[in-house]
């Protein structure tokens, strides 16, 4: 489908070749769009809880740094502690001379809750480094290959990850879309667009929105019961309706 694309209406009036009157592709039709919905399968509060008790420290930042901020695994690899806002809150992703944004749109802030901000606060006072993740391994910026700096700890945070369920090929990046889906759920999608900095809502819809609650219109309150109809019992899960009978 991505060579029928190179003959679309927008190239063609570009170019100045003679074309033949049917085009490669013509009769070509798409295959349906599936769809790329995000399904949450995670207890994140659950899976917090045995993190903190569980990981060892690099682990848990990795945890951390996903799963309550949607952080991708490249940003949080070269994150460096001066990426940290502590007095108003948030994160500051922006290119370093070590590090390149995924776009021009994931630059930009992502403010966090004010424990995770003291937690990683008593971790800088203990560094070492710059970067948040301690690690032997070197930046690999300008080579022809990229490898993550903190490669071992994302190896043993990923086989973690599958024993307590998130059984995915990507187990970090599911826990960004775990942290779109939250956000979604109780701010909604807009809200969460710009958290997980994204270049259009559109994306969000399509890949990360999940509703994780069951949510109505709100509006039963409204709604008078007629003297026609029974209620059933809590639990029945349905109404009963009888009709009166007029009295003789």
């Amino acid at each position: 489908m991505q060579a029928r694309s190179l003959f679309g209406k927008e190239l063609l009036a570009h170019l100045r070749l003679s074309l033949p009157p049917v085009l490669p592709f013509a009769g070509v039709t798409f295959y349906p769009r599936e769809s790329m919905r995000y399904k949450s399968k995670i207890d994140a509060e659950e899976l917090i809880g045995l993190a903190m008790n569980e990981l060892p420290v690099e682990q848990l930042k990795c945890f951390l740094l996903s799963v309550m901020a949607g952080l991708r695994r490249s940003e949080i690899d070269m994150l460096p502690w001066a990426a940290f806002r502590w007095d108003d809150r948030l994160i500051r992703i922006e290119d370093t001379t070590d590090f390149e944004a995924k776009s021009q749109t994931s630059s930009g802030d992502v403010p966090v809750d004010p424990e995770l901000i003291a937690l990683f606060r008593g971790w800088r006072a203990a560094a070492k480094g710059e970067y948040v993740i301690e690690s032997s391994g070197q930046p690999s910026i300008g080579k022809k290959y990229h490898a993550y700096r903190c490669e071992s700890t994302f190896k043993t945070l990923l086989a973690w990850l599958r024993d307590h369920g998130v059984k995915t090929n990507k187990p970090l990046h599911e826990l960004r879309k775990e942290f779109g889906a939250i956000l979604c759920t109780k701010h909604g999608i807009y809200v969460a667009s710009r958290m997980l900095r994204h270049a259009d809502v559109t994306i969000t819809a399509a890949h990360y929105a999940d509703t994780k609650e069951r949510v109505t219109v709100g509006m039963g309150g409204l709604l008078t019961m007629p003297g026609n109809v029974t209620p059933m019992p809590p639990g029945n899960g349905a109404l009963a309706t009888s009709t009166k009978r007029a009295r003789k």
